[in-house]
């Protein structure tokens, strides 16, 4: 995995993704968590704790509930547990 050193820059490298990383951003920034950059991959934290990650992974199943036209927190919940249990299958 290539070393970016910006969320812009991690979307730019998975431009497959791009529409739907930023969509999913724009839900997560929407929340007050403080967005950084950890292990090259924006993450969310609250009270400097990790809360949320977002990785490219994770589209899959947000990129299903956005086609499918679902809410976008929706969308966003769709993409949050195919990351954590295609993970956990994996």
């Amino acid at each position: 995995m290539k070393k970016v050193y910006s969320v812009e820059e991690y979307i730019e490298t998975n431009a497959h993704y791009g529409e739907e990383l930023s969509i999913l951003r724009d839900i997560i920034n929407s929340t007050g968590l403080e967005e950084t950059l950890k292990w090259s991959a924006p993450t969310y934290c609250l009270n400097g704790k990790n809360v949320v990650g977002l990785g490219a992974f994770a589209i899959i199943g947000a990129q299903n509930g956005i086609r499918a036209r679902m809410p976008m927190a929706v969308s966003a919940i769709c993409g949050m547990s195919t990351a954590t249990f295609g993970g956990m299958t994996r």
